[in-house]
């Protein structure tokens, strides 16, 4: 299939998609064109965002709904709001030229009234986040005995989020009479799992191999020393002056200290955390969108779902703990066949998660080299010059300043004039960058004879992580794994039971029945008083305070670990158990 008239969609759809110039469908386009325009087997999707997923599982149900029938066919389920109504948007847009179909976008944070009002009306298809469509689901408003296919986009994200529930009782409430579609960047076994209990012997297709990188996208990474982090990142920024990215942390906390710093330094940046309401999150996404903020400082969390065009650079402020979150924040760029850049910011003995990711994603990812005052300048100068030569003159406003401007400035030359333009533009950057950090390229190949030194770094390192413990306390609660908890559970837990109080989660040890887990100071006693006679499951929880872990001594013998050992001690953590930073609602 070379063009989308090829495909055998209706006349209206293929209109759309003329005016949209959407000629030539994406390989997964066609792959699950071919598929989905007769067949009705299941189908497993795996594609990275920004492939054209949605062209590919919509447009085939679009074309096979039965208009006649002001039911709902099609059940969409996406992570977040935002892919949510983007997903709305595009069927929207594919549709423009078809009379009588119709789409809905169901999600928390809006008019639920409004969204009873329009499932009552009737629709075709809903596109819904898994939490508002259980709830629209038990509430009798949306039913689902027409259901004729079930779409799980981005199902990876959905899980990774805690939608596994919800995900299992929304699919054992539809139909068995249906065809179920599940498309998603990455496999983990939860994927397989639903795929086993709920698809019936699906076809899988891929564009590209599994958790593979785009090959639009370029990958690369800069060291840094913790405390030259923000200024390493403000240096990649001055060096790409028509950079358009998101820069990704990994605690609410870390972006609006980024984000506050960028602003202070004369950019245009904003944060996007849990602590914003839905009407501020909405406002910072459409500044975002519309290219008024050249910057988006999110956590893994808030960042879920977005669907933004034609960014330039994916940042990694920090490098995420999870592969899976490496995958999907490269994703954000490069899409629709346009190039990309994929950045990270490290610290020297992280070089091992680099070599485990380059394995992972079928990319190298390249040493870059820290800008020069002098390139930071030059970049800099030349783009206010650009922005001179073409700026606008008003020749009314001007001619009331012009004489008494030349007047003033008649002793100078021109080369004089221009000294002063070139000083007053470089001479803030040349104060700011002065203490730049400098790095020198590791070579990888030859690194034996700096072990006792790397091994030096990380105990300090390590040493250094305890003492940023010293604003949080630490408690000891009698659940662990074998009560099936893993640290999302816990964090859950402490949602649920410390309502009303938004804080900081640091560090938290499952072990065998009985866990750790820390909380900042200032919500200390809230803990205790909010675990008073608390109970899960007929399981009484007990929760005291518990002795602070103790500090590593530098002089302390390091013992040499085997190569498997020190491998797992600095690759990507697991999900179910590892000490994380956390942060409650």
């Amino acid at each position: 299939m070379e063009t989308f008239a090829e495909s055998g969609l209706k006349p209206a759809l293929l209109s759309a998609l003329s005016i949209l110039k959407y000629d030539k469908p994406t390989p997964i386009q066609v792959k699950a064109l071919d598929h989905l325009m007769e067949g009705d087997i299941d189908l497993i999707g795996l594609a990275q965002t920004g492939t054209g997923k949605t062209a590919a599982f919509s447009l085939p149900l679009i074309h096979r709904t039965h208009l006649e029938i002001k039911k709902v066919q099609t059940l969409i389920l996406c992570p977040t709001r935002e892919l949510c109504l983007q997903i709305c948007r595009d069927v929207e847009s594919y549709t423009q030229d078809m009379r009588g179909f119709s789409a809905l976008a169901v999600y928390g944070g809006a008019s639920m009234t409004k969204q009873i009002k329009a499932l009552k009306k009737g629709t075709h298809m809903v596109v819904g986040t898994p939490g508002r469509t259980l709830d629209l689901i038990k509430r009798g408003i949306l039913k689902l005995n027409n259901i004729r296919w079930v779409v799980l986009d981005e199902a990876d994200e959905m899980l990774s989020m805690g939608f596994k529930d919800d995900l299992d009782a929304i699919l054992d409430a539809t139909p068995e009479e249906k065809q179920t579609l599940l498309f998603s960047a990455t496999m983990p076994k939860e994927i397989s799992r639903i795929a086993d209990k709920y698809m019936d012997n699906p076809v899988e297709i891929t564009a590209g191999q599994r958790n593979i990188s785009a090959a639009n996208i370029d990958h690369g990474f800069y060291y840094s020393a913790p405390r030259d982090r923000y200024r390493t990142l403000k240096a990649i920024v001055d060096a790409h002056p028509d950079m358009y990215a998101i820069i990704f942390c990994r605690t609410r906390a870390e972006t609006k200290d980024v984000a506050a710093q960028l602003g202070k330094d004369n950019y245009s940046a904003d944060a996007l955390h849990g602590d914003l309401s839905q009407s501020q999150r909405d406002y910072v996404m459409d500044r975002f969108r519309r290219k008024q903020l050249h910057f988006l400082v999110a956590t893994d969390v808030a960042a879920r779902g977005l669907d933004v065009n034609d960014l330039t650079h994916v940042i990694n402020f920090n490098l995420p703990d999870e592969l899976e979150s490496y995958i999907h924040r490269c994703g954000r760029t490069g899409r629709a066949g346009k190039e990309g850049s994929a950045i990270s910011i490290i610290h020297r003995r992280e070089i091992r998660k680099i070599k485990i990711l380059e394995r992972k994603i079928g990319a190298p990812i390249q040493e870059q080299r820290i800008p020069t005052v002098t390139e930071i300048i030059g970049k800099r100068l030349f783009r206010g010059i650009d922005q001179l030569e073409h700026q606008p003159v008003d020749e009314d406003q001007v001619a009331r300043y012009r004489d008494a401007v030349q007047k003033k400035l008649s002793w100078l030359t021109k080369e004089e004039l221009i000294d002063r333009i070139i000083s007053q533009e470089i001479s803030t950057l040349v104060e700011f960058y002065k203490h730049l950090p400098k790095t020198k390229p590791v070579e990888r190949s030859d690194r034996r004879d700096r072990t006792d030194r790397r091994d030096r770094r990380d105990r300090r390192d390590r040493q250094e992580d305890y003492a940023d413990s010293s604003n949080f306390t630490r408690f000891y609660i009698n659940l662990g794994s074998k009560h099936k908890v893993d640290a999302k559970d816990l964090l859950g837990i402490l949602n649920e039971h410390m309502r009303g109080d938004s804080f900081d989660v640091g560090k938290i040890d499952i072990l065998k029945s009985f866990s750790f887990f820390e909380v900042e100071n200032s919500v200390a006693e809230n803990v205790l008083k909010a675990f008073d006679g608390a109970q899960i499951h007929d399981h009484k929880l007990v929760v005291e305070k518990s002795k602070p872990q103790p500090e590593i001594s530098l002089k302390k013998k390091h013992k040499k670990k085997s190569r498997k050992k020190r491998n797992s001690d600095h690759g990507f953590k697991r999900r179910s158990k590892g000490k994380k930073r956390h942060r409650s609602k």
